[in-house]
């Protein structure tokens, strides 16, 4: 599966993800490349603004939203809000301790939202909303090498 480029366009799917992050952003380029280990759809937004747009015009069933805590918490912290009030679950990376970082990790918790402060920690979250989605996980269907001997009778 991997990215989705989507201009108002309808996803059919159990787990989808909205990257928000401008290029060349190193935590939304790890993101996408662990979305795309695990076979889910997602969108890749160089800002709210635009993920605002495909939020609304897409009607998920399942959305994780990941980004930068700065840039997500712009507005001050609309987007959180609009997100919550969409029934999805996001996600955003930290990665500081201002005084001003501070009011932004408030503005998402409140909110609902998941602040991490290693990339690492993404992959849990992923890996059990992967799980808990009604999706067919990539993996669930895969046989081992010892299983597929024994079907073949080697």
């Amino acid at each position: 599966m991997g990215e989705i480029e989507t201009q108002h366009k309808r996803l059919d799917t159990d787990l989808c993800a909205i990257v928000i992050g401008r290029n060349g952003d190193s935590f939304c380029s790890y993101a996408t490349d662990l979305l795309a280990g695990y076979d889910i759809k997602f969108i890749r937004c160089g800002d709210i603004y635009t993920a605002f747009a495909e939020f609304a015009a897409n009607d998920f069933a399942n959305v994780l939203i990941v980004g930068n805590l700065e840039q997500l918490s712009a507005e001050d912290g609309l987007f959180f809000r609009s997100i919550k009030k969409g029934g999805s679950f996001c996600c955003c990376f930290a990665g500081g301790g201002s005084a001003q970082m501070q009011k932004r990790v408030l503005l998402a918790e409140q909110a609902g939202s998941l602040v991490i402060n290693q990339r690492a920690e993404l992959e849990k979250i992923i890996a059990r909303l992967n799980r808990s989605s009604n999706s067919f996980a990539r993996d669930k269907f895969r046989t081992t090498k010892a299983e597929r001997d024994a079907l073949l009778g080697v």
